[in-house]
């Protein structure tokens, strides 16, 4: 409808007075402008608010309930200024400025708490009319929920007293740092998520979004995966391989030192028997897991750093790419070298298989997605499947349709027969996506991001058999089916009673 030009450089606020029609702007400067908006969105600046803690680059959020104006700072400071007799003025200039300049001297004198924690986010309502209002606060440091309630009390309107308590307390589970790695476990009911910088493993029933358990590991994970039905193996930054046991959150195996530099991925056999790592040396490792130790089975000089490793056992054949850009395909059993497949201009990042192994897929830094065949051992497909790196990429259980995420958080759905885009996630990871994973079912993805998320994805299908073009959060619910089908079952006999009686 209207655009104002305001000499600030940043404004970090804003808040407005439906009643009275009132504009507070938070901005750069050590004091909030007052305005006033009239009824042809005319604005006329009748004042404004000294703030007591003069600091220009903190966050900083406005409030209002009722005539009192909330400001708060990033380092948990509340400063609290009453508007008296908002609802009384008129709409000419002349009369606004005599009237309110009188009493902007009552706004130079706030009302301070400290809280003396940093804050994260806040959010603040008004409770009821008798003047408590809640304010919900998230700290940065410890992740807890807090909940406040302040209270305004005196006859005198000129001096109000307010009182703040708190009424609440809740622990968040988060991650602490990026997720470079995900996993489905126990039928798809729970996610195990892997946490590189902060040293941890958890565990999430995501139905509900409750972490049910975590354990620490020694080294900063790179990769994950499972090496048995209960237990997993991680790679780390300093070149360790550690096996962990999810139950007792005890550390099986390990193997310093096992690569020179990070260990980028690592993959294991169906049997568990064998695996399969490779890292920043250039070296291709093949590992069997022994009663009490990681013992090395055979190895290959590749002379490029590994960035992505499947064994397809059934084909005897090693899938390998890296920083030269090439993809190499080695024989299991004897590591002689198969064929390579050329058509990436830069590093291959990221590469999965489908259900038949006939068909892999992978995601480069050139912005391209490329599709393969191993049988015919030439190029199916090729998509530019973003503006940025592919980091990211994952074959969907049960068809040939798979995903794509890029380094700027970007998960893209495609066609795998006729190459098409089914749809696109945009602006909800704000960090680069480094794992995808399909559940066992195919009905739900999984990602992981840098931004310290792992988000799950319902994939809809429409009656008609066709793909929705959306993806949404899903929470189950199995007991209301039973229960709607029991009660038209009780409905259906009652029916068929009174009918045959008649």
């Amino acid at each position: 409808l209207r655009v104002f030009e305001l000499n600030y450089r940043y404004i970090f606020s804003t808040g407005f007075f439906n009643e009275s029609k009132l504009l507070l702007i938070s901005a750069e400067n050590e004091k909030i402008p007052i305005f006033l908006i009239s009824d042809y969105l005319d604005f006329y600046k009748i004042g404004q608010i000294h703030r007591f803690f003069r600091t220009k680059k903190q966050f900083l959020r406005i409030y209002h309930a009722g005539p009192s104006v909330f400001l708060f700072n990033q380092k948990g400071n509340i400063e609290i200024t009453i508007l008296s007799s908002m609802n009384n003025f008129c709409q000419t200039r002349d009369v606004i400025e005599k009237k309110w300049l009188e009493k902007i001297s009552d706004l130079k004198i706030p009302i301070i708490f400290s809280l003396e924690k940093e804050i994260r986010n806040i959010d603040l309502w008004q409770k009821s009319k008798n003047g408590k209002v809640l304010c919900l606060v998230h700290f940065s440091k410890t992740d807890f929920l807090e909940i406040l309630e302040f209270t305004s009390g005196g006859n005198n309107k000129e001096k109000k007293i307010f009182s703040l308590v708190k009424i609440f307390k809740f622990k968040l589970h988060s991650h602490k740092g990026g997720v470079r790695g995900v996993l489905w476990f126990s039928r798809d009911n729970f996610i195990i998520s892997l946490e590189g910088s902060s040293k941890r493993i958890q565990i999430w029933y995501w139905a509900t979004q409750i972490r049910t358990n975590f354990l620490k590991t020694y080294s900063k994970g790179l990769c994950l995966g499972f090496c048995g039905p209960n237990t997993v193996v991680i790679g780390g930054k300093t070149g360790n391989i550690e096996v962990y046991d999810l139950s007792s959150k005890i550390l099986l195996l390990s193997k310093k030192e096992a690569h020179v530099g990070p260990v980028w991925t690592l993959d294991t056999v169906n049997n568990f028997l064998l695996m399969c790592t490779g890292g920043s040396d250039g070296v291709l490792k093949f590992w069997e897991f022994e009663t009490k130790r990681i013992s090395l089975n055979k190895k290959i000089l590749i002379k490029d750093q590994i960035l992505g490793v499947k064994i397809i056992s059934s084909k005897n054949l090693v899938i390998v790419c890296g920083i030269s850009s090439k993809i190499l395909i080695f024989f299991l059993k004897t590591l002689q070298f198969s064929f390579s497949l050329l058509g990436h201009c830069l590093p291959v990042i990221a590469l999965s298989l489908s259900d038949d192994v006939d068909i892999f897929g992978t995601g480069s830094a050139d912005f391209s997605v490329k599709i393969w065949n191993l049988n015919e051992k030439k190029e199916i497909k090729t998509l530019i499947a973003d503006n940025n790196a592919i980091t990211a990429f994952e074959f969907q259980r049960y068809s040939k349709n798979f995903f794509s995420g890029s380094r700027n958080g970007r998960i893209k759905y495609w066609n795998g027969i006729i190459f098409s885009l089914i749809c696109e996630i945009s602006h909800f990871h704000s960090g680069p996506i480094w794992v995808l994973r399909s559940s066992e079912n195919g009905k739900y993805l999984a990602s992981g991001s840098q931004d310290k998320m792992v988000t799950v994805w319902e994939i809809q299908k429409k009656k008609k058999g066709k793909i929705s073009k959306k993806f949404s959060l899903k929470t189950k619910s199995p007991n209301k089916k039973r229960k709607l089908g029991i009660i038209k079952r009780i409905i259906y006999e009652k029916r068929k009673k009174k009918n045959g009686d008649i």
